[in-house]
């Protein structure tokens, strides 16, 4: 507690003030998929997981709809975690049923990312070998990492999460622990293959399930770290409680009002199935199904949610005349893009007019925008309406009088 109080009061300190970037003239492109008005995901971490609780949870979580990104580790701990040499912890794919489980949660939608390769000390040759034999397994390299607890060859971890000197110095007060998966020097660096393979790092938690909302800048790249392209923050929903709490119906009926996104980090290993009966908490149970049952969420992967991000600020709009211009500036298609504009007056796309109903905004869907393509809505044209002055009009109404008589 008192590390977090400390690196608080510095961090309020050294915060420097950010201001909004707004589309010109309240046109928004929305960050969801037509049909889609806010997001929910969960990444969960293998910790301490075995093979049927693995399956309760997943079979259940398919069941309603939602796909999810798993962690998973390719071999199994022989290392042990941080010099504390920690040996426990989870089933990893060295389990050839567990191994053809997850094989099939990937072909059913679900995403895999990298808890590290063992739960233990990876040397860059371990690492290197899991990636390979992660390939080997599903057919391609791993895109998704989250560093495990105090593995040495974990990146920019510990007091590295901060950029600030005098935050990591508040940081190291309290917590000793070394990293090195960013240290070319070291028997555990790994940096290079994290710069050519893994695209998203999980990176700081908050206690807010709208994820979006704490970091709208998700996915970043931190200049300061070279080696990951893009970093990511989560909701903290840990455990069991922390989860519940986190997914009351009151801040899921937030989340879907502000249109928000949530991205929950937790262990479905820890207290989510009962040890005796096999069965998931009734409580966790009801409260997903109640998420499940906004058909117009967004219940896809963290890894697919990111891209969507990366892709909608590749649009850029500009308003020139009696136009917007909304051009591709990516090097993909980007389909399904939502377009809300907040003027009342006509707003023209593809021969069809469009208008605000009740002060709401003008919905546009553009179905799809190659690279460099360029879609031109054009506004409704302005009337020169000019208004007659008071000196004007008594002039006007005393030459019609005079005129008459």
């Amino acid at each position: 507690m008192r590390i977090k109080i400390l690196i608080l009061f510095l961090l309020l300190a050294y915060l420097p003030i950010f201001h909004a970037c707004h589309s010109p003239e309240n046109l928004n492109i929305m960050p969801y998929p037509a049909g889609f008005n806010f997001a929910f995901t969960i990444t969960d971490d293998p910790d301490d997981g075995w093979l049927e609780q693995k399956k309760t949870v997943y079979d259940f979580i398919n069941s309603i709809g939602l796909k999810i990104s798993t962690g998973v580790w390719v071999f199994d701990n022989t290392n042990g975690s941080g010099e504390s040499g920690y040996y426990h912890q989870g089933v990893s794919l060295d389990n050839t049923e567990y191994l053809i489980y997850i094989q099939g949660l990937k072909q059913k939608g679900f995403n895999l990312f990298l808890h590290t390769v063992t739960a233990g000390n990876d040397k860059r040759e371990i690492t290197i070998k899991g990636f390979d034999v992660f390939k080997k397994y599903f057919g391609e390299y791993p895109a998704h990492w989250v560093n495990h607890w105090t593995n040495y060859d974990n990146i920019y971890w510990g007091y590295k999460r901060f950029n600030s000197r005098l935050l990591q110095w508040a940081y190291n007060l309290f917590k000793k622990e070394k990293y090195y998966g960013d240290v070319s020097s070291s028997d555990y660096f790994w940096g290079d293959y994290c710069s050519k393979h893994i695209k998203y790092v999980r990176g700081f938690a908050s206690n807010n399930l709208n994820t979006l909302s704490v970091n709208p800048s998700m996915p970043y790249h931190d200049p300061q770290k070279p080696y990951v392209k893009y970093w990511y923050d989560c909701s903290d929903g840990a455990d069991r409680n922390r989860f519940n709490k986190l997914i009351s119906k009151e801040n899921v009926d937030k989340l879907i009002q502000s249109k928000g996104t949530a991205i929950i980090y937790t262990h479905f290993a820890k207290d989510f199935v009962d040890k005796k009966t096999g069965q998931i908490d009734p409580e966790t149970k009801n409260k997903l199904e109640y998420i499940a049952s906004h058909k117009d969420g967004w219940f896809v992967p963290v890894e697919t949610i990111l891209d969507r991000f990366i892709a909608i600020r590749s649009l850029k709009v500009i308003s020139y005349n009696d136009s917007y211009f909304i051009i591709n500036t990516g090097e993909n298609s980007v389909h399904d893009i939502v377009i809300e504009v907040h003027n009342t007056s006509d707003i023209s796309w593809n021969n069809c007019k469009y208008r605000s109903d009740n002060g709401k905004p003008t919905i546009i869907i553009i179905d799809k925008l190659d690279p460099s393509e360029t879609a031109i809505l054009k506004k409704a044209p302005k009337t020169n309406n000019i208004s007659l002055t008071f000196n004007e009009r008594i002039h006007q109404v005393t030459n019609w009088l005079f005129s008459r008589y």
